[in-house]
């Protein structure tokens, strides 16, 4: 299962000198939503994830990981080797 890291939003936005203001007025959101998807108190709808990737120009790797017992479940079905 993929997850997402909801604090990468935050970071992303003050990398880009934005308030939760500004990132609301641009992807016509209030602020309140946007406080909302940084705190993980709710989940972000895809079209709104892409939006700010697109704005941040940020790697949307960054955001997404695999809990550590999936990884290793990953690596045991592939015999072991990691790919890379």
């Amino acid at each position: 299962m993929i997850e997402f890291d909801y604090g990468k939003l935050r970071e992303w936005r003050r990398k880009n000198g934005l308030s939760q203001q500004a990132v609301a007025n641009i992807i016509f959101r209030s602020p309140v939503t946007i406080s909302k998807w940084e705190n993980g108190e709710t989940s972000i709808p895809t079209e709104d994830f892409i939006r700010l990737v697109d704005l941040y120009d940020a790697n949307i790797n960054e955001a997404l990981y695999r809990p550590l017992s999936n990884q290793n479940e990953s690596e045991s079905e592939a015999g072991g080797q990691r790919k890379g």
